[in-house]
């Protein structure tokens, strides 16, 4: 199964057949692809928990985060709406308290803006419902999970209003409105803040690099690794450069 998997992966990279194969000019031990804020904080953590192997972001734009991560909500989610034991779940809530943590330990800007989720009168069943679902969620224990965020504690303390609660809260809403969930712990984040403060984590350890402005060609399986090759576009034309990365 992993050799019909690492066949497929090796003609589907190199199917355009543009770009031949070339030895590589150096070599690292990770290369991380994409320098979004999933790839930054790979890139953070590889860097950080091991110091004495070199780590390598490669990011095609000519800065950092230029696609999803800069054209979104930068919204914190509650994390109460997905199946109750999914791993959108489990993910959304350890995440949620681990990504406010590191705000408050890195000085990016966030705010706990709280979040209504109100209804009608024939909807105060299914926002009934809601509640008692977030009063059963907990935070889950990954076994690594720091002892912060595992315990019986709940992960979402909401509450159920009336919708004149709500209106004190929203005085705009409707006054239709008869109920509603308050989900105090969703809130916003500066994501740009957040990318920069993971790349400055990655570009001062002591073996991670960031490049820009380098697209990744051709990839190749090597005997203890990958053999990527790259094109790196600078201000006075281009440049190809490869690199064997092991996995």
């Amino acid at each position: 199964m992993v050799h019909h998997t690492v066949r497929g992966l090796r003609a589907a990279l190199n199917a355009s057949s543009k770009y031949a194969y070339v030895p590589p000019a150096f070599e690292v031990d990770y290369l991380v692809v994409g320098g979004g804020v999933v790839g930054l904080a790979i890139a953070r953590s590889l860097a950080l928990n091991r110091p004495d192997k070199t780590t390598y972001l490669v990011e095609r734009h000519a800065r950092l985060g230029e696609e999803t991560s800069s054209r979104n909500s930068e919204v914190i989610h509650g994390g109460f709406y997905y199946p109750d034991d999914s791993y959108k779940t489990k993910f959304c809530l350890r995440g949620r308290k681990l990504l406010y943590e590191y705000c408050d330990t890195h000085s990016v800007p966030y705010k706990k803006t709280g979040k209504l989720v109100v209804g009608l009168e024939h909807q105060r069943p299914y926002l009934e419902d809601l509640f008692r679902k977030t009063q059963s969620l907990r935070f889950p224990n990954f076994g690594t999970s720091p002892a912060s965020i595992e315990g019986e504690e709940s992960a979402v303390p909401a509450r159920l209003l009336t919708g004149d609660e709500a209106r004190e809260l929203e005085p705009d809403l409707s006054p239709d409105i008869a109920c509603a969930l308050l989900s105090p712990e969703t809130g916003i984040i500066d994501s740009h803040t957040y990318m920069e403060s993971l790349e400055r984590d990655v570009t001062e350890s002591e073996n991670g690099s960031v490049v820009c402005a380098t697209t990744v060609t051709r990839v190749d399986t090597a005997e203890d690794g990958w053999v990527v090759q790259m094109k790196t576009t600078g201000s006075h034309g281009s440049e190809e450069s490869e690199a064997e990365a092991d996995a």
